[in-house]
């Protein structure tokens, strides 16, 4: 018996699985198709936020230079309808239909700059930049144009 050789060997298969391990992986591969989808679709929506809030910047823009516009034409109509009110040729309510003009132009300045501001945000907030307010306050004043400094309205009567 010394050429003897003992092999081994051992299968092994649970009957009662039935592919389970298959149809394991099967999930598997699709959770992770779906988060790759998810993800695609994470970043389209990013995108999507981003052209926005850039979209809406440039419109702030160009609503707070037709607000400085309306200042400034309605300053000039002032002016004129004080001075024909000095020769007699206007009455008080023109006159103070007139100012009324240049404050309703005012708050069209400060209403269109609140809302620069808050596109601006906007925009800092959906591409990811933290931007306290005081570097928000800084590029403002960098980035808007400026038409001319607009004084208070002044009676000279």
């Amino acid at each position: 018996a010394q050429n003897a050789f003992f092999i081994g060997g051992m299968l092994t298969w649970n009957v009662w699985q039935w592919g389970a391990q298959y149809y394991a992986l099967q999930d598997a591969k699709a959770k992770a198709e779906e988060a790759k989808a998810s993800v695609n679709v994470l970043g389209q929506a990013i995108e999507m936020e981003i052209r926005k809030a850039y979209v809406g910047l440039k419109v702030a823009e160009k609503t707070l230079a037709v607000a400085r516009t309306a200042v400034v034409q309605a300053e000039e109509a002032y002016r004129i309808e004080r001075v024909k009110y000095a020769n007699g040729a206007s009455t008080t309510a023109d006159l103070l239909d007139s100012q009324l003009s240049v404050t309703q132009a005012r708050f069209g300045i400060a209403n269109a700059l609140y809302s620069w501001y808050a596109a601006r945000f906007q925009l800092a907030r959906a591409s990811g930049q933290k931007l306290p307010m005081h570097v928000l306050a800084t590029a403002s004043s960098q980035s808007i144009p400026r038409d001319r400094h607009v004084a208070p309205v002044k009676d000279s009567q």
